[in-house]
């Protein structure tokens, strides 16, 4: 009675564990939603007005990029009006002889940073520059390290630039040869905020693309509150300017942003930024708190089906064994399931062998950026001065 007892426990046990963690995960939250976004995209087709639009990139120390990537946002295939406005260090002769080359286009606009500027982030002053050059109402932020996939990625995300919204985050997809796991880290996060922003307020994006309304952005006095931190600019207007139901969302596979990481050193400083202002953030709680049980439930339930296998072998209890091992099987299989059609929808390229190793590894991976956040020094990450 007493074996009956501990069997059918450690069976149920088994169960639970892994049934919660396989749902908790956001994978599966994603899916739930990709439908509806992909069936907002289809009546946005049909039935579109292209809004005046602005598109703001700032140069510092990315002459290279520029020259390679700015002919793309200039030669879209758009029916309504854009403008592209660059905005350089006054002095970066490399920039500058890389946009007279481009002078005769009609897209674009250049704008400069003053010498005189100082004790502020220079691309927080560079896009508050571009945002007042810009004559429509709709601005659009990115980078250099980006690009265009074809000719037709502007019509696609200002198809969601709607009267209803004021903000619109998007979903950049990563070159060819980024590492499997900067993909599976950008989809996993990226799964988390998006399905935050369709549900209810943005939190945050992954992306280095947004667009804005400008009169929101005029309005609330740019990035003021946020001043003393010279990264998270992506990041902090999310977080500012996002409003219950008001953010659209850009998941068009077919017609992307691409992000390159033009070194290791990008990608570290990325994760170690967010990490360092991530408490400057509003409704940040609730997005960690969501984080930390799905990290939990999927180690718990890995940790509780092992020990279980490893604990019926020893005293020969062949159906905890077996049942403990069907549950692990389980529970591997639907992990990859989610997160490998979350891939397919996003248009990401990552193994199906590689996705649960790589959820395992996630949350160490956080430690050590935490880490290196505590031995890093804190100036990096601020003006200084305010």
């Amino acid at each position: 009675m007493i074996f009956d007892l501990f069997t059918i426990i450690c069976c149920v046990a088994a169960f639970l564990v892994s049934l919660i963690s396989i749902f908790a995960t956001p994978f599966f939250r994603i899916l739930s939603i990709v439908p509806r976004i992909q069936s907002s995209n289809e009546d946005e087709e049909r039935a579109t007005e292209y809004p005046p639009v602005s598109i703001v990139l700032y140069s510092h120390d990315l002459a290279h990029e520029l020259e390679h990537n700015l002919s793309l946002f200039l030669h879209q295939n758009y029916e309504g009006t854009y403008k592209v406005i660059v905005v350089i260090d006054k002095g970066d002769a490399e920039a500058e002889d890389i946009l007279k080359r481009y002078a005769h286009e009609p897209h674009l606009y250049t704008t400069y940073i003053p010498d005189t500027s100082r004790y502020m982030s220079r691309k927080k002053l560079a896009i508050t520059i571009g945002v007042k050059a810009a004559k429509s109402d709709w601005v659009i932020i990115t980078a250099p390290t980006c690009r265009p996939a074809d000719s037709l990625w502007l019509s696609s995300i200002a198809r969601k630039c709607r009267i209803d919204k004021n903000l619109v985050v998007s979903f950049t997809q990563y070159t060819d040869n980024t590492t499997t796991l900067k993909r599976f880290y950008h989809l996993l996060t990226e799964s988390y905020l998006l399905r935050r922003a369709f549900k209810g307020i943005a939190f945050n994006t992954d992306s280095p693309c947004v667009a804005f309304r400008k009169k929101d952005f005029i309005g609330g006095n740019g990035f003021l509150g946020n001043l003393q931190y010279n990264c998270g600019e992506y990041s902090f207007i999310v977080n500012k300017y996002a409003a219950f139901k008001t953010t659209a969302i850009h998941l068009d596979s077919a017609h992307p942003l691409i992000e390159d990481f033009t070194s290791p050193k990008a990608w570290k400083h990325k994760r170690l930024y967010y990490n360092a202002i991530r408490h400057a953030l509003l409704r940040r709680h609730s997005y960690h708190a969501m984080f930390n049980f799905d990290m939990t439930m999927l180690h718990l339930s890995l940790l509780v089906n092992i020990t279980l296998i490893i604990l019926a072998i020893i005293i020969q209890n062949w159906i905890v064994a077996g049942s403990s091992a069907f549950m692990l099987i389980i529970w591997i299989f639907f992990h990859t399931l989610f997160g490998k059609k979350a891939a397919n929808h996003f248009g990401v390229e990552i193994s199906v062998g590689s996705i649960v190793p790589l959820l395992i590894y996630v949350v160490w991976y956080h430690l050590l950026l935490m880490i290196r956040l505590h031995a890093a020094d804190k100036n990096d990450f601020t003006t200084h001065k305010l």
